[in-house]
């Protein structure tokens, strides 16, 4: 699954997409800018109306050939405990 990571007008992390056709038509009408391509990464070039953050891990897997990363929404479900 490739993830896009989006910054915010201040160059801020927000929330990475998985739905990386959300971008395109941002990047073609000029609501964001690409900033990165490995990993891509997007900045809006304008101020979003909210700002919403989850806990976010990054976990590693290395049983695979090659190393991978992947980023991962904390939940109860997956911690097994709370978040807080």
């Amino acid at each position: 699954m490739r993830y896009v990571y989006v910054l915010d007008v201040d160059g801020k992390p927000l929330m990475p997409t998985c739905r990386f056709r959300q971008g395109t038509p941002m990047l073609k009408s000029g609501q964001a800018k690409t900033v990165d391509t490995l990993p891509f990464t997007i900045q809006l070039t304008y101020k979003p109306r909210t700002r919403i953050l989850q806990p976010v891990t990054l976990g590693q897997d290395p049983g695979q050939p090659t190393l991978a990363w992947l980023p991962s929404v904390l939940t109860e479900r997956n911690w097994g405990g709370s978040t807080a």
